[in-house]
């Protein structure tokens, strides 16, 4: 059955056959009379035409062409796709390092990682001078914005296989619960030993409070891998814009559009959960002596980590179909991220610095005052 001309651009694969029956089925009114393919027509007027392809540089290849109502393609230049011959020819657009915007953020990560790595260096070798502010759940919580940073960095290389939207997905669901988690759990043991007039440092050790921390880290993984692998392996999906069908953009998108909502609204909701009840400790402690409290600092933290989640979260699917929305999406998740990690490290991080630095230059006097 000939495939009507006007449909044509929508399919999502061609093969010589189907092209010769959509130029066959052409029928349309020019400027010298009416015009038509199909040889069995009563008024033919007869055209050379070049067959050409893009490839990915957007460059025009000549595959083939229409000579007197013959069809020839050369399927050596025809650009394959995986075992399809060929895929549409519409390439879907990537938010790549092919884009200035990509190579910024793209940088930002990378020093966002580094930074994050000196300061868990400079955490250990530090560790006891920072006994009162936990080292070990610093640690923990700075290797988490490490992992965030690591996401940041796939994502702005391409999500271009089921490998990179699995690894983004795990080191961004891990490093956040690692962030969130730490955070709880440091405040946790302010709140339960200056609230708790029999409560002593002893009965709070690290090991108890890390079972808060295996918990939240349990629950991440079962929800990144009941949605990564129960519903079928996530994939880059292949979409088309909603007004121009020219336009092809890609999602990491479970194959069963259950689990996908299941991600959109769990995971959602779990993250806020957690955040909600980081900042519910830092209000709890927010008259406790500074020195062994950091409640403003920590609700700083939870407010913007809350304030992103309801903002970006709706933007990222809002973008839609729309031409260049890729680079919107992209945004919505680094922007909101690259901010939330710095502003962790500086906001939790400068303050334990310069009051190292002060006792250090204090211990250096008293003995040049031996």
């Amino acid at each position: 059955m000939p495939v009507p001309s006007p449909d044509f651009c929508s399919l999502k694969s061609f093969t010589p056959a189907i092209l010769t029956q959509a130029m066959n089925a052409a029928n349309f009114e020019g400027y010298t009379g009416p015009i038509s393919f199909n040889p069995l027509a009563p008024v033919r007027k007869v055209g050379n035409f070049q067959i050409r392809q893009y490839n990915e540089n957007l460059d025009p290849v000549v595959i083939g062409s229409f000579i007197d109502n013959i069809l020839t393609v050369d399927k050596s230049k025809v650009a394959y796709y995986g075992s399809s011959f060929p895929q549409s020819t519409v390439l879907p657009s990537y938010a790549d390092l092919t884009h200035a915007v990509v190579i910024v953020f793209f940088a930002f990560a990378i020093l966002g990682a580094a930074i994050a790595v000196a300061l868990l260096v400079w955490t250990i070798v530090y560790r006891n001078e920072l006994r009162r502010s936990s080292p070990v759940f610093l640690s923990l919580l700075l290797t988490g914005i490490i992992l965030v940073f690591v996401s940041l960095i796939l994502i702005s290389i391409g999500l271009k296989s089921s490998a990179m939207c699995i690894l983004s997905d795990f080191f961004m669901f891990v490093g956040i619960t690692l962030i969130v988690s730490n955070l709880m759990s440091r405040n946790y043991r302010v709140y339960a030993i200056f609230t708790n007039p029999t409560a002593s440092a002893i009965h709070i050790r690290d090991q108890h409070l890390l079972r808060i921390n295996g918990i939240c880290m349990t629950l991440t993984l079962i929800q990144w891998g009941v949605y990564s692998f129960a519903g079928g392996v996530v994939t880059p999906t292949v979409f088309y814009g909603d007004d121009n069908k020219f336009y092809a953009y890609t999602l990491c998108e479970s194959p069963s559009s259950w689990f996908q909502t299941f991600r959109i609204i769990a995971m959602w909701v779990y993250f806020v959960v957690l955040v909600l009840m980081v900042g519910l400790l830092g209000f709890l402690t927010r008259k406790i002596n500074k020195l062994y409290n950091e409640s403003q600092a920590v609700s700083i933290i939870a407010y913007m980590y809350l304030m992103f989640a309801i903002i970006f979260a709706p933007l990222y699917y809002l973008v839609g179909g729309s031409t260049d929305g890729e680079i919107s999406r992209y945004l919505d998740i680094l922007i909101p991220f690259t901010i939330s990690a710095y502003t962790t490290m500086v906001v939790l991080f400068l303050p334990k610095i310069i009051g190292v630095q002060k006792e250090l230059r204090r211990r250096s006097e008293r003995l040049n005052a031996r």
